[in-house]
């Protein structure tokens, strides 16, 4: 981390604040347009202030602090600073970061320099910014002697820097950039737990810094809250319905209540978070599938429920049988034979995963229902009339009048 050891940097800053320029050699920044036009005088004192600063570090330093620290990484950060408070464009500065390293070489004797002094684009260098308002707040944090008040303000600033740090670091996904700040977390908590500065002020933690995988996870069930929340202001609708021949005919018999009662189940919100996340893009695109949300909802909660659903049914095969062949049936409506998009296999691997889901997290002791949705609406419609044949026959059987509609 450029920054860990700022403090050191610092001091070498103060430092060179009071030398003139005996004891730094010559120092050539006159000739930087290689032209008999005059430097101006702010880019000639970052020009010598520069050099005084690397022989400071380079050679006052003890060889122990030397390598632990990067000081050449945060020369270049220094020289990119100071070039950007005078707002020199990019040209310039690409230029005047070569010229500086050539002037130096015959002082930089360990080679610290070499193709580490260039021009950083805009999102490094804001990023370095960040990073060094960062540890100048932990070090005047730590350094702070006497006023209680000014480590809680200090706390503070940091901790919305840090959270600033944070939001651009998710949004660039840079790895070198999240490294530094965990690292300055985990010194920040180390310090603040072992540390009796600051009258023994409690500071506030630095937030948690989530992986970037983590992030992703939060941001993606955020999205999902927020659609399956539309559930309640009922914009989201009932799944459409196909026509079916012996809709009419079937009505009031005993496979057909029991689809009812299915049907009739609440489409919970927190049920459709927690499980229907996958596919609720394809209902949340523009012209998409209507009632997808709703279905996978009452989907997980029947499955969740079905010995309550259904407990007029006995056995728990047949419940399951119910089951499976409603959300074959609610499925066929929903796609009524266009099974060749993209979306449709997708959906029903999300709704595989649910019933995969929602079978594993039964509590002990409870009956899954488990099948598998291939898509093969002719072999589920075929299936669903021999099933529904079958568990109408006694009450077909028994009927008094208007028989031969059956």
């Amino acid at each position: 981390d450029v920054f860990k050891d700022l403090d050191v940097y610092q001091i070498a800053e103060d430092y060179i604040k009071t030398k003139f320029n005996y004891g730094y050699g010559t120092i050539k920044c006159d000739k930087f347009n290689n032209s008999d036009d005059e430097v101006e005088p702010s880019i000639k004192r970052i020009c010598v202030n520069f050099r005084k600063l690397l022989i400071t570090l380079a050679y006052n330093l003890t060889n122990v602090v030397k390598t632990n620290i990067k000081y050449h990484e945060y020369l270049n950060y220094w020289l990119n600073r100071e070039l950007r408070i005078l707002h020199k464009d990019r040209t310039f500065r690409e230029k005047f970061c070569k010229y500086i390293e050539e002037t130096n070489s015959m002082v930089d004797i360990e080679g610290a320099l070499k193709n580490t002094i260039y021009d950083l684009n805009e999102v490094e260098y804001e990023n370095m910014n960040i990073l060094h308002k960062l540890y100048d707040y932990y070090y005047k944090i730590i350094s702070e002697k006497k006023e209680k008040n000014n480590c809680s303000k200090y706390s503070e600033e940091c901790n919305d820097l840090y959270k600033h740090g944070m939001k651009k670091c998710y949004e660039t996904r840079n790895f070198e950039f999240y490294n530094a700040l965990k690292n300055l977390r985990s010194i920040y908590k180390n310090y603040i737990y072992n540390s009796n500065l600051c009258k023994k002020e409690i500071l506030p933690q630095l937030p948690i810094l989530k992986t970037f995988n983590e992030k992703s996870k939060e941001k993606f069930m955020q999205k999902t809250v927020e659609s399956c929340d539309m559930l309640k202001n009922d914009k989201e609708n009932e799944p459409p319905q196909r026509y079916q021949k012996y809709d009419n005919i079937l009505t009031g018999l005993t496979a057909q209540e029991q689809y009812k009662i299915l049907s009739t189940s609440n489409a919970e919100i927190p049920l459709c978070s927690k499980y229907c996340g996958s596919i609720i893009p394809f209902s949340d695109e523009q012209n998409g599938l209507k009632g997808l949300k709703t279905l996978c909802a009452k989907f997980a909660n029947n499955l969740i429920n079905l010995s309550d659903n259904l407990q007029n049914v006995e056995s728990a095969e047949d419940r399951c049988s119910y089951f499976t062949y409603w959300t074959y049936d609610k499925i066929m409506n929903m796609f009524n034979n266009k099974t060749n998009s993209v979306p449709f296999h997708s959906i029903l691997n999300g709704l595989n995963e649910v019933l995969y889901q929602v079978n594993s997290s039964l509590p002990v002791g409870a009956k899954s229902c488990l099948f598998y949705l291939d898509g093969n609406f002719e072999k589920w419609e075929e299936e669903k009339y021999l099933h529904d044949y079958f568990k109408n026959y006694d009450q077909i059987s028994k009927c008094g009048q208007n028989c031969n509609k059956y």
